[in-house]
């Protein structure tokens, strides 16, 4: 019997997604090691996975950086009506924040995010975050998504979503499949 929100097909990496080998590496590996993230993650969140349709209370989380926030920016909207019963919350940096200042799709700003990665909190958000019980974290970097995915279940939302090509799927729920068409180029790899 399948899991709710959890595809148990195999995962496969897209070697195109990958600048080093070293992160494909490790891409391949956490897909050998799925099951036993998976099970982690199911007994470090609250409950169990859920379809979409159940969401109520969602966090968007991803680069902090204002160039990523507006790239963002413009799906917010089909989001919130794709989920019109889920209320989106979005984590960021003050510097961000203003920009999505008034965005009828998202419910509150939370301009929390204190560095490059989305697990550097400012003092005490960790515990205001996790007292907020998010049903869903959307995870939106696809550069960083281990942390994104990370801070997900360390605050125990029980569901996730991320792009399912380059690794982790242990730790996503529901897979946002994305196409990387872009090969990096020689140069770039030979520096691995």
């Amino acid at each position: 019997r399948r899991r709710v929100g959890v595809d148990e097909s195999r995962a496969e990496v897209n070697e195109a997604a990958f600048r080093t080998r070293t992160r494909r590496f490790l891409a391949h590996t956490s897909e050998f090691g799925a099951p036993l993230l998976r099970t982690g993650a199911t007994l470090a969140t609250r409950g169990r996975a859920t379809e979409p349709i159940e969401w109520r209370n969602g966090l968007i989380i991803g680069h902090n950086h204002i160039g990523d926030v507006l790239y963002r920016t413009c799906s917010l909207a089909q989001l919130a009506d794709a989920l019109p019963q889920c209320k989106w919350s979005y984590l960021t940096s003050p510097h961000s924040a203003e920009l999505l200042a008034g965005n009828p799709a998202i419910a509150k700003v939370l301009p929390w995010s204190s560095g490059e990665n989305s697990w550097e909190l400012m003092n005490d958000k960790f515990g205001e975050l996790r007292r907020r019980r998010f049903d869903v974290v959307l995870c939106t970097n696809t550069l960083r998504q281990y942390q994104d995915l990370a801070l997900g279940v360390a605050l125990g939302i029980p569901d996730s979503v991320a792009c399912a090509s380059k690794g982790l799927t242990g730790l996503i729920t529901h897979r946002a499949h994305v196409e990387f068409t872009r090969v990096y180029t020689r140069r770039t790899r030979s520096r691995d």
